[in-house]
């Protein structure tokens, strides 16, 4: 029989309005639960976990949860002889992660399920965006890494919009459909250019930019495809430069799931770049978000990459 260790964090949105589907199940001497009232507690779950050789994580909570949960477990993947396999659960405000690659619809009879006989459900295998600093060697690991107008949304997002009821993807395309037919106010305050150096693929780009956006995630998100260049390198990365042209008609473009040639021309000519690589750099003084966390500012460089794969179960 298969170990199984459930984190939970009761403070989540969803956990908090509806109560933890993980709660419910039964406990037995396969299982461990670990109630996330602490976050200080987490490094302790996890050494516990590589100690008793788990072998599947549930996690339920917001994408900060998840985002916090990974990076402790890849922090200390030396200790793991092999690490688990994940189930992630929407349990936050927006969940775009659980969304992709969690379990959709959990019920309490198909939780039980997996953990009693995880090796028949179908699984998929993604690496993480792991984001190093320079200056103190600390390392972050999540699926969606933004800078510039995705940061100021991501604040928006939670001040303006998830405080007026709206939450989940309803909230994320609420925050852009204000930015893109708004007012100008809005707009300029989302869309504020700020000072990027990236250097990717050979490139070295340096100037005001509206936005960037990393990301391993394998399909479209809310409904955009936000990497339309060549190649199959794991890290995705979007970039839109400062006086970017035709912003609302570019954005619109990214609802096809895929662009012809004459379209990425277009993109590129307007100011809207897409790489796929496997490591880049970059300096950036303003906000960073990690799947909707905010990382410590820096003035030093970052290095972006992606991890090895890891198994979920969804």
């Amino acid at each position: 029989m298969e170990k199984s260790a459930f984190f939970i964090n009761p403070l989540s949105f969803t956990v908090s309005k509806r109560g933890s589907i993980l709660q419910k199940v039964p406990d037995t001497k396969y299982t461990t639960k670990f109630v996330l009232n602490d976050f200080g507690a987490l490094p302790g779950h996890v050494k516990s976990c590589a100690k008793n050789g788990v072998d599947l994580i549930f996690i339920e909570g917001g994408d900060g949860t998840i985002q916090g949960v990974l990076t402790e477990i890849l922090g200390q993947k030396s200790a793991f002889k092999k690490l688990p396999k994940f189930v992630l659960l929407a349990g936050g405000m927006t969940n775009l992660i659980a969304m992709q690659i969690g379990i959709k619809k959990p019920t309490l009879a198909k939780i039980k399920e997996l953990a009693n006989a995880p090796n028949t459900a179908s699984t998929v295998s993604i690496p993480l965006v792991q984001v190093e600093y320079s200056d103190n060697g600390e390392r972050y690991y999540g699926f969606l890494f933004s800078t510039g107008a995705l940061a100021t949304a991501t604040r928006y997002t939670v001040d303006e919009v998830h405080t007026a009821g709206i939450n989940g993807s309803a909230a994320v395309r609420t925050t852009l459909r204000r930015a893109l037919f708004g007012g100008k106010q809005l707009r300029d305050r989302i869309l504020k250019t700020s000072p990027l150096s990236l250097d990717i693929n050979g490139e070295n780009i340096d100037g005001a930019h509206i936005l960037s956006l990393t990301s391993t995630l394998p399909k479209p998100m809310l409904g955009f495809n936000l990497f339309w260049g060549q190649g199959s390198a794991p890290v995705k990365t979007s970039y839109v430069k400062g006086g970017a042209a035709n912003k609302v008609r570019n954005i619109a473009r990214l609802i096809r799931s895929r662009q012809s040639n004459n379209a990425c021309a277009k993109l590129s000519h307007d100011g809207f770049h897409s790489w796929a690589t496997n490591k880049f750099s970059m300096f950036h003084q303003g906000p960073i978000v990690l799947d909707g966390e905010f990382l410590p500012l820096t003035d030093k460089e970052i290095f972006v990459g992606a991890t090895p794969p890891l198994c979920f179960i969804n």
